[in-house]
């Protein structure tokens, strides 16, 4: 039952979350370090992946796929996270050995070393030998929680991470929903149908505090 009520904070959570854009607007000085999805892969899958991709992989390395990175080639490890100098991959690049016949325009070489640096964001962990190129073979790990500038708007480890990537944007979380709302939506959630009238005005007058458990637990029996 402690997983149903992860879930379900999770839920609720969600629902509570502003919309925000994926980038920062342009000129923004809280602009974000390049991301691997975002920024790195549309850049080799331009200009490498014809060589090194799912059809051909020179030296055994793979520049279209994070798995692909992150075992490198036949040389080793191709990318150090915040070891510029010392990655193979950037070595290439910076001399103008790769891609060979159409080197790198300066403006991606610095979105490449920008992302070294900053440790390569996005970069899974090792994968074990042999795993295929998807992100469902990543090894788990548990993901430090991250620290907020207004730590008191969090209320779980959830909102600590959704917070995290708000913060930098100047938004917020939106104002928690009414109790009505917060009933209809797990009425939906759970059974696909509204509450009654009776049911809705029952959490309402509900001030105990774990009203809203015991809620949930109803619509989990019905």
């Amino acid at each position: 039952m402690r997983k149903v009520w992860l879930g379900m904070a999770f839920f609720a959570t969600l629902c509570r979350v502003a919309a925000f854009a994926a980038d920062p607007p342009a000129g923004d000085p809280s602009a974000k370090e390049p991301q691997l999805v975002r920024d790195v892969l549309p850049l080799f899958k331009t200009h490498c992946v014809k060589c090194h991709g799912p059809a051909k992989q020179e030296a055994k390395l793979n520049l279209s796929t994070a798995g692909g990175l992150v075992r490198g080639g036949e040389t080793g490890a191709a990318i150090l996270p915040g070891q510029v100098a010392e990655s193979l991959l950037w070595q290439r690049v910076e001399g103008d050995e790769m891609p060979p016949d159409d080197p790198l325009p300066d403006a991606e070489k610095l979105i490449l070393k920008r992302w070294i640096a900053a440790g390569a964001l996005g970069l899974p962990k090792a994968r074990p030998v042999g795993a295929a190129d998807h992100w469902a073979f990543d090894l788990a790990a548990e993901p430090a929680v991250p620290a907020l500038r207004d730590a008191a708007a969090a209320r779980t480890a959830v909102d600590r991470f959704i917070i995290a990537q708000l913060e930098p944007l100047g938004l917020t979380l939106n104002p928690e929903a009414d109790r009505a709302t917060l009933v209809r939506r797990v009425s939906f959630d759970l059974t696909g149908l509204p509450p009654t009238p009776r049911e809705v005005r029952a959490f309402v007058a509900d001030t105990s505090s774990d009203a809203y458990e015991r809620m949930v637990e109803r619509y989990l029996a019905s």
